[in-house]
């Protein structure tokens, strides 16, 4: 029975931007299609790994997220490692670039809007990126070593780079209604507003025998109530009106009461309980109710879960990632704009070449113009 198995209402957790990958954590699985990176920041001849609106994303930045993922994961080479010397999968390849891709186009609105991070903003940013490649729970120290082994220079970057995008998201709260959380919320989680409804049964504790045996018989709880109850208060409210929420009635009833309430399903009868000094008795019996009205709860809804910005941010992407002017060396792959990501190059491995020879240095790679090349190519560390 639904509302009697929800849970508390929690406080609200916060997807990331990429939420969409925190349910699997960067690098769960990838093809087995090798890319070459692995020549430094210093390295004058290699292409950036992407352009976002004029600003190049260099592909040692790949580099640096891929070595910081093998450093703090070992357990994650055979996935990243390419079969040549100094190669990577170009599926975990891409994987990093997008997230590059995507928080480079965040930190461009939040700049051209004249948005700035703060304290929190920043604080938040490195929460974000170590459940982005970490996931929650169990693995929420992955997350944390990995952004811990990028090199300082990429890592100060790309934590600046998703501040950026939290000061965004932010902004992008003001656009919205106060309550456009909580309503999203409440919208998402029927069954936790949800009611039950009681009818209840008093009698003396000596004549509960016989009119359990009428119970099991078949007879109907409220019309049986109705002619033996002790105390007929029970019965003045009208049926389906004596409801209340699921706190209300944990509350109410005492947790002991209530888990056997539960236990009892839809329609199950539960007790007896005391009633009062008198010596006598109830039986519950439960119902699922009606839900509650969004107005009934909105109030405290809102003060339980604050504004995120999370719809407005996904609202945004959708209409900004398309449109975006992003570049992309087709060695990592091509710039889906529909679906707002990188895709990685088709085919499979190749034999290996010279990083020049794959893309011209310093050429920018329009994927529209250009077909990406499934190379094994590599470059000196």
């Amino acid at each position: 029975m639904g509302p009697l198995s929800a849970g508390p209402l929690p406080s609200g957790a916060v997807a990331a931007p990429t939420s969409s990958r925190r349910a699997r954590p960067l690098l769960a699985a990838v093809a087995l299609v090798v890319i070459a990176l692995g020549a430094g920041a210093c390295d004058p001849g290699r292409p950036p790994a992407a352009t976002v609106e004029g600003i190049e994303i260099p592909a040692s930045r790949v580099d640096d997220v891929l070595a910081g993922i093998i450093e703090a994961d070992e357990d994650l080479r055979e996935q990243i490692e390419g079969a040549g010397e100094d190669t990577y999968t170009s599926e975990s390849a891409s994987q990093v670039l997008n997230l590059l891709v995507v928080r480079a186009v965040m930190a461009d609105a939040a700049r051209e809007r004249g948005v700035r991070p703060t304290d929190e903003d920043r604080s938040e940013a490195r929460t974000d990126l170590e459940e982005f490649f970490g996931g929650t729970g169990d693995a929420e120290e992955r997350g944390k070593a990995i952004v811990d082994k990028i090199p300082e220079g990429t890592r100060r970057w790309l934590l600046r780079l998703a501040a950026e995008g939290k000061a965004l998201q932010r902004d992008l709260v003001g656009e919205g209604s106060p309550d456009d959380a909580a309503r999203e919320y409440y919208e998402a989680n029927p069954d936790l507003f949800a009611t039950i409804c009681l009818d209840l049964l008093v009698v003396a504790e000596a004549d509960l025998a016989p009119v359990q045996g009428r119970l099991a018989a078949g007879e109907d709880f409220r019309t049986l109530s109705e002619e033996v109850s002790v105390d007929p208060t029970v019965n003045e409210s009208p049926e389906r009106t004596n409801c209340a929420s699921v706190s209300q009635l944990q509350q109410g009833l005492g947790a002991d009461a209530f888990a056997q309430v539960q236990a009892a399903g839809d329609g199950g009868v539960a007790g007896p309980f005391q009633y009062d000094d008198q010596g006598n008795v109830v039986l519950v019996r439960a119902s699922a109710g009606p839900v509650q009205p969004y107005e009934a709860v909105a109030e405290e809804l809102a003060q339980q879960i604050p504004a995120t910005g999370e719809a407005e941010l996904q609202a945004f992407l959708a209409e900004a990632l398309p449109g975006a002017e992003v570049r992309i060396d087709p060695r990592f792959g091509s710039w889906n704009g529909k679906q707002g990501e990188v895709r990685p190059p088709p085919g499979g491995a190749s034999e290996p070449a010279d990083v020049a020879e794959t893309t011209a240095p310093g050429a920018a790679s329009d994927p529209s113009t250009t077909e990406p090349a499934a190379t094994d190519a590599t470059a000196p560390r």
